[in-house]
């Protein structure tokens, strides 16, 4: 009896919780949230430029001429290409409002908007930049409208010659380089090359070591070539040798056989050929620097250095190595006074990393020796010697200060670009480098 009355009790109570849960009223359903419309924006009317392509010289249409658009306004603004068809007729659309450069390129003539750009590169007077800037066609794109302009290309000079070795054999494949005879106001060569060429032209010499270059306007001019010194051994630090398949180690040979920028044949063309550019390189007359760089209040070699070689009388950067544990070799110096230039670092050389799956090559940027490369404040840190090559060199001591204390290590990995225009031998600042793979 007495279970039987618990059971039931318990019952009850499970009754009376159902109900009472039952009765109790639902909560409130909370209101969505709806978010405000979405201001839609307004697409933004475009224009377009259209127009045709002569030949100055034939009247003939430029037919698949390269057409270029470059903002004026806008330093470093995207530009817009487009091409001429068969008839010389061009358009080009979706064009944001603007004042515009326009040019055409066509192999064999000149294209005045890559003089004018060259501009930014090099030293330049306003009396320069006026006259070329009168030479470049403009237009202004207006919404929704195309605007019509006409194009005549004047016909270029040519630069023809060929390139030797001084054992007879032609120097085939080698790279040329076109440059203004100009001087920066300090009195130095430049270094940076013209722009000739257009994109699509060969810059290279052929089979017998022949070369042409088209479309070059009036005006001074040196030619030269340039010739990786990378050793054939490749089992030397991979930085060190990419520097020397770089503008900074590459050897660079000049019309008129000279090693020296400031010693090179000037040549001077108005609208005909010159075909009297031809450059030996003298192989047989070059030599080997090897030395060794040292910290001076210690005496030992430092994790990496750069070295320098520059000319004496003009401190024209003849070439740039990197020391490796405290060697440093430099080779095809040609026979002059120099000075041997070196800065140290507490960090060793950047490590350099090749995926042999997809050929991709990056280094660790390090704060070190890698920022010195292209410092102007850090060759105020440098030691100096002299030193007169008349042949092989060797067993040379350069003794620099210490260097700075490292700085944290980064661990930012940089792709390795393509090699950059510059070129040692025309100007006492080392450029910002930028370095190629060197062969496995």
């Amino acid at each position: 009896m007495l279970a039987r009355a618990v059971l039931i009790a318990m019952l009850s109570l499970a009754a009376s919780f159902t109900c009472y849960s039952q009765e109790e009223p639902p909560a409130p359903e909370m209101p969505s949230v709806v978010a405000p419309p979405r201001a839609e924006k307004a697409p933004v009317p475009k224009g377009a430029v259209g127009g045709t392509v002569y030949c100055a010289d034939t009247n003939n249409p430029a037919r698949l001429a390269h057409i270029s658009l470059l903002p004026i306004a806008k330093e470093g603004g995207r530009s817009y290409r487009g091409e001429s068809d068969l008839e010389g007729r061009f358009r080009i659309g979706n064009l944001p409002e603007g004042k515009y450069y326009i040019s055409a390129e066509l192999l064999g003539y000149i294209n005045p908007l890559t003089q004018l750009l060259d501009l930014g590169r090099r030293a330049k007077s306003d009396e320069e930049r006026k006259v070329l800037e009168a030479r470049v066609t403009t237009v202004y794109v207006s919404s929704s409208q195309v605007a019509s302009v006409a194009l005549r290309l004047e016909r270029g000079a040519e630069i023809d010659g060929t390139v030797l070795y001084d054992d007879g054999s032609p120097a085939v494949g080698v790279h040329l380089i076109l440059r203004p005879n100009t001087r920066s106001p300090e009195g130095a060569d430049e270094t940076s090359p013209t722009v000739e060429y257009m994109e699509y032209a060969d810059q290279t010499t052929d089979d017998r070591g022949r070369y042409r270059v088209l479309g070059v306007a009036p005006g001074e001019y040196k030619v030269s070539v340039e010739l990786s010194t990378a050793t054939g051994e490749h089992e030397q630090n991979m930085f060190a040798a990419m520097v020397q398949s770089s503008q900074l180690g590459n050897l660079a040979v000049y019309a008129g056989d000279t090693l020296r920028a400031s010693k090179a044949k000037t040549i001077k063309i108005g609208s005909e050929t010159r075909a009297d550019a031809d450059i030996t390189i003298p192989l047989s007359k070059l030599h080997t620097i090897r030395g060794r760089v040292v910290v001076k209040s210690t005496g030992e070699a430092p994790p990496s250095g750069i070295v320098r070689l520059l000319y004496a009388d003009t401190r024209e950067v003849a070439r740039v190595a990197m020391a490796v544990d405290g060697e440093f070799e430099i080779g095809y110096v040609g026979d002059d006074s120099y000075i041997l230039q070196a800065s140290s670092s507490a960090e060793p050389l950047p490590k350099v990393d090749v995926d042999d799956d997809n050929g991709d090559t990056s280094f660790v940027v390090g704060s070190g020796v890698v920022t010195q490369i292209g410092d102007k404040a850090a060759t105020e840190r440098a030691g100096e010697i002299g030193v007169l090559v008349h042949g092989d060199v060797s067993g040379l001591v350069v003794e620099t200060p210490d260097p700075a204390a490292p700085k944290a290590a980064s661990t930012e990995t940089s792709e390795v670009p393509p090699a950059p225009d510059a070129e040692p031998g025309g100007g006492s600042n080392t450029p910002p480098v930028t370095l190629p793979v060197p062969p496995q």
